[in-house]
């Protein structure tokens, strides 16, 4: 089986960032997957949406996004930053676009990468098929799971795809014995009623496993010039500012909950 005339164990990534400090614990290289099924509408990366390469035209140029790669070849260029994991209990995220998309590449070099000792640590939103995620968590240390919303209708209002499936990936890594993060992404005007917050909360500390810490991702607006770039419309303009007692308030609620506050911002 081929795509693009290539074995499907190559995959196609969009772009490694080293010296992550917020993908993970301790120091990290990041590696940004192409390809995702949701269309998010406050995407900060729309440049890996696309299962392809893609062409960003900017004021002084054009910057090519996506490259091939093997197993063998990323996790190469990924033990170069060895030293900075071993200094600091860091190592390697896979995220996105959408991980998961590449599951079958992830998991070869995740292989790749423990051989070697490396801590792996995947970003995901959830929506993957379940034996795709499954085998994901048995080739990981550590999942960071974004859930968007808890209400179906809200979810594919704002995503373009209904929950359900991310939902019965939630459970699966709750009956697992990965450790994981619960990331709630909150975008005001978008999902952060607390109706639905709590709702997530409480779907979280319901699990036999449940998560680690919860951290809080907050709405920006840095990546809406991409958008130009790649010929996109940005679909939200104009964004209120985030309630001011909305720390407080969720970090109040997942310790009640019995779950630890994480990274808010």
């Amino acid at each position: 089986m081929k795509t693009s005339g290539r074995s499907v164990r190559c995959g196609l990534v969009g772009n490694i960032q080293g010296y992550s400090t917020e993908d993970g614990p301790g120091i990290r290289t990041t590696v940004f997957l192409m390809g995702c099924p949701l269309r998010c509408r406050w995407c900060s990366n729309p440049e890996f949406l696309k299962p392809e390469p893609v062409t960003m035209v900017f004021g002084n140029g054009q910057q090519r996004v996506g490259e091939w790669m093997s197993p063998d070849t990323l996790s190469e260029r990924l033990l170069r930053d060895r030293i900075f994991y071993e200094e600091s209990d860091g190592g390697v995220t896979f995220s996105g676009g959408e991980a998961a998309s590449q599951a079958e590449f992830v998991l070869a070099c995740a292989r790749l990468l423990h051989k070697e000792g490396i801590h792996v640590c995947l970003d995901t939103s959830g929506f993957c098929d379940d034996r795709s995620f499954s085998a994901l968590l048995s080739g990981v240390d550590l999942v960071l799971f974004d859930l968007k919303a808890a209400d179906p209708m809200l979810h594919k209002a704002l995503t373009g795809r209904d929950n359900a499936q991310i939902l019965e990936n939630l459970s699966i890594l709750g009956a697992s014995r990965v450790p994981w993060r619960l990331r709630l992404v909150v975008v005001p005007g978008c999902n952060d009623d607390r109706t639905d917050l709590e709702l997530r909360l409480r779907m979280a500390a319901s699990l036999e496993n449940p998560p680690e810490a919860v951290d809080v991702l907050l709405y920006h607006s840095l990546g809406e010039g991409k958008y130009a770039a790649l010929g996109m419309p940005y679909s939200l303009p104009a964004v209120p500012a985030p309630d001011p007692n909305l720390k407080d308030w969720v970090q109040g609620l997942a310790r009640t909950l019995g779950l630890q506050p994480g990274r808010f911002g």
